[in-house]
């Protein structure tokens, strides 16, 4: 009899707490939902012909940041990426994207802009994480681009000729040690006859038929795409991405 009434307690118990892990499960996938739409809203909401910008969270809120803002007819941009995972790289993320806002409304120059927002995530830096980035700004009347890369992916420059030239980190990422603006090599291209590309490692290292894409196969695939819109050939980039891994 004490066996009977053991189990049947042991199953009541049992019961009980798969029930509170449920509905600890389903408020964490609500806080997730509403912290993937607080996400979504801080990418930029500007439709410009000549820029475009895509973000595919693999676990609903992502490290990855694009922002770009009209400064008095010029275009400031940014792509970063967030070491680590999850929520805290989100929040990093944010954190990220409010200094870049904030800062270059007094339309400095790229490397006085990419310091400063240095300085602020290495006074506040903790767990040891830090932001790769690509910064710049964009004049669309004369064309001119002028950029630095904190650590991050190389950028991509396609000529509409199908010259290939790589933007490659001449600095460290944000966020570690300070530094002066000085310090940082800008890069400054016409895009007249050009498109630039900003990337994370999120593609680069999407694995096809066991290999990584690669900087070079995402630099083909966009190649052979050039008659097309930035818009669409940025979708169907990552369309053709998608299949080649689903194939």
């Amino acid at each position: 009899l004490m066996s009977v009434y053991g189990k049947s307690a042991a199953l009541a118990l049992a019961n009980s707490e798969m029930t509170t892990r449920m509905v600890e499960a389903d408020g964490f996938q609500r806080d997730l939902a509403m912290a993937s739409r607080v996400q979504e809203s801080l990418f930029p909401s500007q439709k410009l012909d000549f820029i475009y910008g895509v973000n595919i969270p693999k676990k609903g809120v992502s490290g990855d940041l694009y922002d770009y803002v009209e400064r008095d007819g010029q275009i400031y941009f940014c792509m970063a990426d967030v070491s680590g995972k999850g929520t805290d790289a989100a929040l990093v993320m944010a954190k990220t994207h409010s200094l870049f806002r904030a800062l270059n409304r007094e339309l400095p120059e790229v490397d006085g802009l990419a310091a400063r927002i240095n300085r602020e995530l290495t006074e506040t830096a903790f767990n040891g994480m830090f932001v790769t980035g690509i910064i710049g700004r964009y004049e669309p009347t004369s064309g001119d681009m002028y950029c630095c890369n904190a650590g991050h992916e190389p950028g991509l420059l396609l000529s509409q000729k199908g010259a290939i030239h790589y933007i490659e980190a001449s600095l460290q990422p944000l966020g570690i040690l300070d530094f002066e603006a000085a310090d940082i090599a800008v890069e400054h291209h016409n895009l007249s006859d050009k498109r630039f590309y900003c990337y994370s490692d999120g593609i680069t290292e999407t694995e096809i038929n066991g290999d990584m894409l690669g900087a070079t196969r995402l630099a083909a695939i966009l190649s052979e795409q050039m008659d097309l819109t930035i818009a669409a050939q940025i979708e169907n980039t990552v369309e053709a991405v998608r299949n080649r891994v689903e194939a």
